[in-house]
């Protein structure tokens, strides 16, 4: 059985092809996951990331490849692009370890008014979680000079 992920009900559709990730619709067929495939992808977001995760394991096939590339692609498409409504969900995607992936784009979002308060404060919080988690495990922690 092949792995086929509703994004809506009507389509479009997340499916494997050859250990690859497709995008298909109706109207244009199957097209290689990519920036511009992304885009038919964005309703995901308004699932919790979690709930698509869970579908996706069900929905696992040998030949299915790891989620984290369609996770990645989605969520730096958006970054990139800014769109307000997406953007804020896009943010709430991304999990404090997955935050040097994103890290430059976080930071350039803070300086975008027209994202939303709550977008900009959430990309802050999780640049500073990540900083406070990799503090925590360095092994050489700074020391401050002796008075």
């Amino acid at each position: 059985m092949a792995f086929v992920l509703a994004v809506k009900p009507n389509g479009p559709w997340l499916i494997t092809e050859n250990g690859s990730w497709l995008v298909t619709s109706n109207e244009h067929g199957a097209l290689p996951l990519s920036f511009h495939t992304a885009v038919w992808l964005l309703p995901l977001l308004e699932r919790s990331r979690e709930t698509v995760e869970a579908e996706v394991e069900s929905l696992r096939t040998e030949d299915t490849p790891d989620f984290a590339q369609v996770v990645r692609v989605i969520i730096e498409m958006e970054l990139t692009a800014l769109a307000p409504y997406w953007v804020t969900l896009a943010v709430d995607w991304i999990r404090v370890e997955e935050v040097p992936l994103f890290e430059d784009l976080l930071i350039a979002l803070q300086q975008h008014r027209h994202i939303s308060q709550r977008a900009r404060h959430q990309a802050k919080r999780l640049l500073k979680e990540r900083r406070r988690a990799t503090a925590s495990t360095d092994p050489h922690p700074r020391t401050p000079p002796p008075a």
